[in-house]
């Protein structure tokens, strides 16, 4: 999760001076268990929208929103949760999909105490590259923490909603100015529609 509001271009990723569309921007290369992971921006996504990759030639980046996109982050449920000869895998379901995510016993990630928060009907939000294998999609983790603040998950959504709406629509477009306020006219005691309207008191006759 962020860990400061320009991690990841500013709350919500919103953008950055730095920063000209959503998936321009690499990110620092990194390291996890040996393995190089590709300089790429790191982009809020749903599990359909990755489901619903293009990818043009094998072996090349996928497509969303007309994008490459290589690094993605989800925030899903646990569902399933087996260990297998070389990683641990989960199914990842966050109500648009559902997808399996790996994790290498070699890598750092996968410490035991580590993995015994990563159980069934746990909400995680996972970090790692997009692969495909035999036709079917999955998330390599570098990084997966347990949700804390159940605010995260409207966050993520609202952040999709976001990186989806600049990549197909455009930058958007700046604030206006402030107005000054003005009240209508005939609001107060003192405007002259009130003193049209204002009921005449009889005038007493003098004594």
């Amino acid at each position: 999760a962020p860990t400061s509001p320009n991690e990841y271009g500013g709350a919500g990723w919103v953008r950055s001076p730095t920063q000209q569309q959503f998936g321009d921007t690499p990110a620092p290369a990194q390291r996890r268990g040996g393995r190089d992971i590709e300089n790429s921006t790191l982009v809020p996504r749903t599990i359909k929208q990755l489901l619903n990759a293009t990818q043009t030639v094998p072996d090349e980046a996928f497509k969303i929103d007309g994008r490459d996109v290589t690094t993605v982050s989800i925030l899903g449920l646990i569902l399933e949760a087996t260990v297998e000869s070389t990683h641990y895998n989960y199914k990842v379901d966050d109500g648009t999909g559902c997808i399996d995510v790996r994790v290498w016993i070699s890598d750092s990630l996968a410490d035991p105490a580590r993995q015994a928060q990563l159980r069934e009907g746990v909400y995680v939000r996972v970090t790692g590259n997009l692969r495909s294998f035999m036709d079917q999609k999955n998330i390599m983790a570098w990084q997966m923490v347990p949700v804390t603040d159940f605010n995260e998950i409207t966050w993520h959504g609202l952040s999709v909603i976001h990186a989806h709406l600049y990549n197909t629509r455009g930058p958007f477009p700046p604030p206006l100015p402030p107005q000054p306020l003005r009240p209508p006219r005939g609001l107060f005691p003192h405007s002259s529609l009130h003193r049209r309207l204002r009921p005449r008191l009889p005038v007493a006759p003098p004594l």
